[in-house]
């Protein structure tokens, strides 16, 4: 394996604050890229080749731990994977035919900034990882803007990308002005997209953009971190209300319904909850649920009341991890954590191992 060191660490000084390094998916064969697509060498295409060469110096990768390969497709497509150290890179047959050749050093950089992040084995299927996922485009655009050393051809090639254009003629500032005023009144479609929206990605780089060019090749000074820490900040607050809403939403529900039936869970004693914790989680929640909790205790018999109580909490659990597999285990411990501290229960720690027990067999 080749020693990257350096590069990897102006990748991870310039990743995106809520780009979260986790490893959730499948890896890849290289025979893969091999039987589907035509590795790119320097007799074959040179000018191409002179690209990723160009890259690679800039973003201080070796040459020899990058792999090319392009495949038939009619979409400008792009995807990287690790495989035992070498980062293998396919394009697609219509993005070498519609890009020029400074775009391309935006998409090749871009592809090695998930090389360098450790991104590659990732699969969306979540709502956390999709918010994750489109965290993780935001840093690899920066690798992409350093690559190729242009904003503007930064983002014509990520219009091209998403447009499938060719010949395109744009003032990206009127551009920019135009799309984050109707994206509002836009549909749902990107909250639920592996990539955020264009008028996002070309919003977030355009806030980055003197920063990487100022800051290069050294992104470690307080300075930078701080200048850095400031535009995340501004790309998160775009990203929670134009891209992540419904996501998020969605997760706040999970976690409402788990941190409802988990109090319940741990107040009863003896199929009945202390005056003292029924204040507590009617503050928590509001009356409104502790009565419609009540009002489903009263169907059942007394020695029903605890058992069904721990079903709904053990649902509840099942839900959550759906939504949030990567922070599921730091989030359910820290409430258990924040309960313990609030519910007066002598069967209180019985209980709270319960549920560990229950976690532990995911």
């Amino acid at each position: 394996m080749s020693d990257n060191r350096k590069s990897r660490r102006l990748a991870n000084d310039i990743r995106f604050i809520f780009d979260k390094n986790i490893d959730y998916g499948r890896s890849r064969s290289e025979i893969d890229f091999y039987n589907f697509g035509l590795e790119i060498t320097k007799s074959l295409e040179p000018d191409l080749f002179n690209s990723i060469e160009c890259v690679s110096s800039r973003l201080f990768v070796k040459l020899n731990s990058i792999k090319t390969f392009v495949y038939p497709s009619e979409s400008i497509q792009a995807e990287c994977w690790d495989f035992e150290g070498s980062c293998l890179i396919r394009i697609s047959s219509t993005a070498v035919d519609k890009l020029n050749y400074e775009e391309i050093k935006f998409i090749i950089g871009h592809e090695i900034g998930h090389y360098l992040l450790d991104h590659t084995n990732f699969e969306i299927d979540r709502p956390e990882l999709m918010v994750i996922s489109k965290a993780r485009e935001i840093s690899c655009d920066r690798l992409g803007l350093i690559a190729c050393e242009s904003y503007e051809n930064a983002i014509s090639c990520i219009i091209k990308t998403q447009s499938g254009l060719s010949n395109i003629k744009l003032n990206i500032s009127d551009y920019l002005d135009t799309s984050l005023s109707n994206i509002n009144q836009s549909s749902t479609k990107f909250n639920y997209s592996s990539h955020p929206s264009l008028p996002i990605r070309a919003k977030s780089l355009k806030l980055a953009k003197d920063y990487l060019v100022k800051h290069f090749p050294d992104y470690s000074s307080h300075l930078a971190f701080s200048k850095k820490s400031k535009i995340d900040e501004k790309i998160n607050n775009d990203f929670e209300k134009y891209e992540n809403k419904d996501l998020i939403d969605n997760i706040n529900e999970s976690k409402e319904m788990f941190l409802c039936w988990l109090w319940v869970y741990l107040s009863i004693n003896d199929d009945k909850i202390e005056k003292v914790n029924s204040s507590k989680i009617k503050e928590k929640f509001g009356k409104i649920f502790f009565d419609k909790f009540k009002k489903n205790f009263s169907s059942l018999k007394k020695n029903e009341v605890q058992e069904f109580v721990y079903k709904k909490l053990n649902e509840g659990l099942i839900k959550l991890y759906d939504k949030i597999p990567y922070s599921y285990d730091s989030y359910v411990i820290n409430e258990l954590n924040l309960a313990r501290n609030q519910i007066c229960n002598p069967q209180l720690e019985e209980r709270i191992h319960k549920i560990k027990k229950f976690m532990a067999s995911f």
